[in-house]
This record gives structure tokens, C-alpha cells and sequence, in this order.
């Protein structure tokens, strides 16, 4: 048997992760205060260790019977062995009297004895519903082998995106969507396009109004307002679109005046003439 060759007096696992404890041990300060109890300052934390009870303030000493950091800070400093604490349950001579005593063979099953009873049956498996999980539910301290991106959820809080409260997400979130939310941002969204519709129903539409162009058949018709009556000299240039000559000789899109001509004002209150000479 190996155990039986191993020389500690500690099993070696346990013995690892006593070096473990050993070497973080050394983050840690201890005051003696009498009777075996110690004060630990460790970082920002102050645990009391009691070598007698051999317990401490994080409970890690009393769940596993094995001494923490804590508590190696506590036993060093007086002067002692982390070994000489360690629950007897870890030792190799507890380990060699559990083990002393032989395991009888198990013959196979056609030497079993009948006893005339009805069979064991094994218990109705139900399938539940959905399709089954590959993976084990992780904790919120774990972290996923292997993968250093993965953040854990410890100490995190939820912030809802719809109205940016803590406390749930946007799953269960039933109250009103937040101004500020990004889900208005994105295209697409039900609670974008809700928004959309809201804005289109307090808009109206109006169609864009688009001025009359002056032509030559309607120019007599309209009514600039800012027209007035000719100067008493009119020069040869294109005004053909507030005056109507009353003979004038046509070259193409150009009207030229020949002489002295009456002019009649397309623009003012009415309809009527206004002669004027040149």
C-alpha cells in the first residue's frame, strides 16, 4: 500500500494546501491579546483567531480543519507548527486505521442467492420538456475554464435598459421607457417604432406649396402689388413681362420697342391703361 510507504505525518493533499495557506499568509499581521486569542490584520479586514477553540473570524479554519491564513499568522507568531493544528482526521495514522481492514471480493451474479422476490426495477425516468442542458449551472463566483473574458456575476447589479432602473432587466421590466434608453436609438425595435408612430401622429402633414410661374398668357392676370406706373423713358431691354406693347416686331424670344410707344401697366389695383411717352 503507498500510504504505508508515505514518512509525513500529514496526508499529502492536505499538506499541499497547508503550503498553500502558508504563502498567503504573509499579507497578514498578528497581535498577541491573551489567552491564545490573536488579532489578524489582513488588507482592509481584522479577524480574530483563537488557537485553544481553533477557530477564526472567516469560519475557513472551523468548516475544513485545516488552519488559514489567518490562523498561520496567528501560529507563527507563537512560535509554533501549522502542522501541530490540523484536524487528526487528515493525519496518515487515521487514514492507515480506517483502511486496515480488508474489503471482502463480491462474486458475480450467477452466484447470487434467489430470495423469491420480485426483482428491484429501477425508478420511471420523467422527460421533461425542452431540449436538455449540456452544461451544469455555474455559481456566480465561477468563472468558465480557460476563458479570461468571461466576467463574473458576483457583486454585479442588474440595470434594466428600457428605464434604466436597477435591480431587473428588460425581460420583466414593465414600466415606462425611459427618454434617455438606447432601445430608441435602434431601428427596428417595437419600442422604437412605438415612438415613431407617437411622433408621427402629433406631426401634420402639409404639402409643400409651389409658386406659379409667370407665363406670357397669364402675366395680364396676376397681381404683383409692386409694380407701378413706367418711367417716362423706357430702354430696349426685355420688359415684356409686366408691359404689353402696342406694336412691337418680334425677333425670336426678344420683343424690341420701335419709337416712341404706349405702354400698358400690368401690375396695380385694377385693370385698366396707363399711357406714358418716352
Amino acid at each position: 500500500m503507498g500510504m504505508e510507504k508515505y514518512t509525513g505525518t500529514i496526508c499529502p493533499k492536505i499538506d499541499k494546501k497547508l503550503e498553500v495557506n502558508i504563502d498567503k499568509a504573509r499579507d497578514c499581521f498578528a497581535h498577541f491579546a491573551g489567552e491564545f486569542k490573536f488579532e489578524v490584520d489582513c488588507h482592509d479586514q481584522t479577524y480574530m483567531v483563537d488557537l485553544k477553540a481553533m477557530t477564526c473570524g472567516c469560519r475557513m479554519w472551523d468548516l475544513t480543519g485545516i488552519p488559514c491564513k489567518h490562523a498561520v499568522s496567528a501560529i507563527t507568531l507563537n512560535k509554533q507548527k501549522p502542522d501541530e493544528y490540523i484536524h487528526p482526521c487528515y493525519t496518515r495514522d487515521t487514514y492507515l486505521n480506517v483502511y486496515k481492514y480488508m474489503i471482502n471480493p463480491v462474486p458475480g451474479k450467477h452466484d447470487w442467492v434467489e430470495t423469491g422476490t420480485d426483482p428491484i426495477q429501477p425508478p420511471v425516468m420523467r422527460k421533461p420538456a425542452g431540449r436538455p442542458r449540456k452544461l451544469r449551472r455555474r455559481g456566480p463566483e465561477e468563472v468558465e475554464d480557460g476563458d479570461v473574458n468571461t466576467v463574473s456575476k458576483r457583486f454585479r447589479v442588474m440595470t434594466c435598459a428600457k428605464c434604466l432602473q436597477r435591480g431587473h432587466n428588460l425581460r420583466s421590466c414593465k414600466n415606462v421607457i425611459h427618454p434617455n434608453s438606447r432601445l430608441l436609438k435602434k431601428k427596428g425595435t417595437p419600442q422604437a417604432q412605438a415612438q415613431s408612430q407617437k411622433t408621427r401622429k402629433g406631426k401634420r402633414k402639409q404639402a409643400p406649396t409651389i409658386p406659379p410661374q409667370p407665363t406670357q398668357e397669364n402675366v395680364h392676370s396676376m397681381n404683383p402689388g409692386f409694380f407701378t406706373k413706367p418711367p417716362e423713358q423706357v430702354s430696349q431691354t426685355d420688359c415684356w413681362f409686366y408691359t404689353q406693347p402696342s406694336q412691337a416686331s418680334s425677333s425670336g424670344n426678344n420683343l424690341v420697342f420701335q419709337g416712341k410707344e404706349k405702354l400698358q401697366v400690368v401690375g396695380g389695383k385694377g385693370s385698366g391703361a396707363a399711357a406714358g411717352r418716352g
